[in-house]
């Protein structure tokens, strides 16, 4: 291939991959009766599951830009942003959230939070703590852990290494990265 080809992928992959990277992501992870969120460093809902939005009862585009702290039931929110704040610092996390549900009952959701799926993205994976029909288990299913996600350059260097990448390989992304593959 041509320098200016190389150029070229090598454009594309810098102007697009986050963006790519991103909708694979939402084909993997978008079950339509899994309560999942997409959330960032804030705690704000960058994308959410069609069974989100039934377990929390409301449509998932109004779920989008606002925070589990908007659900919550007013005597725990305070918690909310410590959890948070201890979830960044470790990377994962699992617990149970009292939320407000869209008839105005305060009920118990678990939920398991892994960080950084993809750069400042954590997945939130919910479960009525009640185990309706509709709800799945409160961890992170295989289906989803399965993918080591890791991005090259066009010589074949890695400059991108996810928590999937870290998990299924073994290797930390500080031994991995600037690494020829």
């Amino acid at each position: 291939m041509s320098s200016a080809g190389v150029s070229k992928q090598a454009t594309w992959l810098v102007e697009n991959g986050p963006r790519e990277l991103e909708a694979l992501l939402g084909a993997i992870v978008y079950h339509p009766s899994a309560p999942i969120l997409i959330a960032d460093n804030d705690r704000h809902s960058l994308d959410a599951s069609s069974g989100a939005g039934k377990l929390l009862g409301v449509p998932r585009d109004k779920i989008i830009g606002r925070t589990l702290d908007d659900f919550a039931d007013p005597s725990f929110k305070p918690q909310i942003s410590e959890l948070w704040q201890a979830f960044l610092e470790r990377g994962k996390q699992e617990g149970t959230l009292r939320l407000v549900g869209p008839d105005g009952k305060s009920r118990e959701i678990e939920y398991t939070v892994k960080g950084n799926v993809l750069p400042v993205r954590h997945l939130l994976m919910l479960r009525d703590k009640e185990g309706t029909a509709d709800s799945t288990r409160g961890e992170i299913p295989g289906w989803v852990q399965d993918y080591a996600i890791f991005l090259m350059n066009v010589d074949g260097t890695i400059v991108a290494w996810y928590s999937g990448a870290e998990r299924i390989y073994g290797y930390a992304a500080g031994e991995v990265l600037e690494q020829h593959i």
